[in-house]
């Protein structure tokens, strides 16, 4: 497979993709992994996804990232979503971001200041909480502005004096109303 020219990578068939092995798969080369065009990604299948190395994740396009399904996000392990560059998770759709698990959001943790405010509003709750306070204290104002009320209850106890300072009053309301119970509890 490494014989291939990039030339010979774009013009296989999306047949010929979902027939290559984890084994021929994990040969190619970043640049050939590069090769790729979007509209041969809906071939990969989730266990060919979940074979590409650090080097191959890093040599797929943004164009290409952004091509994938739901399904196929899947196949990405933890560690291959924090192998992402930022230019690749801007180009996440909401749907995969929403089909993100837990820990792969998590490993997102470190670029949440480069979501979009749809990409932030498309986290489950669970995924936010999840995140920690390290990531939440990334949101930026506007990004703070966009959670919804499951989503404020689930990052109240990670929030800084800046961003709630950023709510809206219904946010705030949110905030004030689990504050309360969590302190009479």
């Amino acid at each position: 497979m490494r014989a291939l020219t990039t030339t010979q990578i774009d013009a296989l068939t999306t047949t010929r993709l979902r027939s290559l092995t984890v084994t021929q798969l994990g040969s190619l080369s970043a640049i050939q992994i590069k090769a790729l065009a979007p509209s041969q990604m809906p071939a990969l299948t989730s266990t060919q996804i979940a074979a590409l190395t650090a080097e191959q994740v890093g040599g797929l396009e943004p164009v290409d990232i952004a091509a994938l399904s739901p399904a196929q996000m899947a196949g990405f392990s933890s560690l291959q979503i924090g192998y992402l560059s930022t230019k690749q998770v801007a180009v996440l759709g909401t749907a995969q971001i929403a089909s993100l698990t837990t820990s792969q959001a998590v490993a997102l943790s470190a670029q949440v200041a480069y979501l979009s405010v749809a990409q932030v509003q498309a986290l489950e709750a669970t995924d936010l909480a999840a995140i920690g306070a390290a990531g939440i204290a990334r949101l930026n104002a506007q990004q703070v502005n966009a959670l919804n009320m499951a989503q404020m209850s689930a990052a109240v106890n990670s929030l800084t004096a800046s961003q709630i300072n950023w709510m809206t009053t219904a946010q705030k309301r949110v905030y004030a109303s689990v504050m309360s119970a969590l302190s009479a509890s």
